[in-house]
């Protein structure tokens, strides 16, 4: 079920609705990096760190999430490349640097906590929207 939120821009007043995209990379077992995009409210979570059986094993059972998607499946790729040196069991510590939205294609996925940063008005195209309804949840279902 899409998470709705509406934005006003602080530049034009223009007023629009997004619905968050979620995707996700790896076991979190050692934790996770979020990135944002904050023309279209995707949300990319990435392992932090990740040995080569617990990625055999997540990809086991998620391969089909991979198969649209072209970032996630270049980030698959660079994480095997990452993980074929590695020993089955020891941690690699994965960093990535800027990438692109995968849904917009417009902006780089940033590392900021959401809500902490403005979003980027579809009018104006400024960073300049903040979420109206800042007390409550808007939760859309599409039938």
């Amino acid at each position: 079920m899409p998470l709705g939120f509406e934005y006003r821009c602080d530049a034009c007043d223009y007023e629009w609705m997004l619905f968050s995209t979620g995707l996700s990379i790896g076991p979190t077992q050692w934790g996770f990096r979020k990135f944002t995009c904050f023309s279209c409210q995707t949300f990319l979570s990435i392992s932090k760190t990740i040995d080569r059986n617990s990625w055999k094993v997540w990809l086991e059972n998620n391969q089909s999430s991979l198969i649209n998607n072209t970032l996630l499946n270049e980030l698959k790729v660079e994480i095997d490349r990452r993980l074929d040196n590695a020993r089955g069991l020891t941690p690699v510590k994965l960093d990535f640097n800027s990438m692109r939205c995968p849904t917009c294609q417009k902006d780089d996925l940033l590392e900021l906590p959401f809500g902490e940063h403005p979003m980027r008005c579809p009018q104006c195209l400024t960073l300049s929207g903040n979420s109206i309804n800042n007390d409550r949840l808007s939760i859309y279902r599409f039938e």
